[in-house]
């Protein structure tokens, strides 16, 4: 097994370390593929990365164990609120690993706290009217748009990349 966060482990506390080791977990056990690429890059951008996908897995599983889409919204509501929390500078964020870990991801970034939040709006919208989302090729596309550009986007501002051929691309 891939330990990810060693790297970066000595300027964690271990309260951190813990909180990055669920998120690694969780892309581990919810989403192989980008747990595998996640540990090929650089360790000072690893847990990042982690803490992003395990944001993706959380929301992906809102929809997976939700059987009615009445507890489905009340589960996105929360995720809702909690990315508003963390988009607001809230000194109330939830204590879930994955939001706990999210404000040092976006910072003073407004354009990271724009990228949250449409994720989450995306995967509220694909539970909410899931035929909307597959009707054409175009809405097709623009919930790609939201979900995975967004993940990618913050990937990359996360990671400090500014160079504009990657962010377009």
């Amino acid at each position: 097994r891939v330990r990810p966060q060693r790297a970066m482990a000595s300027k964690l506390s271990s309260l951190q370390r813990q909180r990055i080791a669920t998120c690694v977990d969780l892309v581990r056990q919810h989403d192989l593929a980008h747990y595998l690429c996640s540990t090929l890059m650089k360790p000072e951008y690893r847990s990042n990365a982690f803490v992003i996908h395990a944001l993706n897995c959380e929301l992906d599983q809102v929809a997976k164990k939700s059987t009615k889409a009445h507890f489905a919204a009340l589960k996105f509501k929360w995720w809702t609120d909690a990315i508003s929390k963390v988009c607001s500078d809230s000194h109330k964020i939830p204590d879930h690993p994955v939001v706990v870990s999210l404000p040092e991801l976006v910072n003073e970034s407004r354009s990271g706290k724009y990228f949250l939040s449409k994720l989450v709006q995306a995967k509220v919208q694909k539970v909410e009217r899931p035929l909307k989302v597959v009707k054409t090729l175009d809405t097709i596309e623009q919930h790609v748009d939201s979900t995975y550009s967004s993940l990618f986007h913050l990937i990359l501002e996360s990671s400090q990349v500014d160079n504009p051929d990657c962010v377009h691309a």
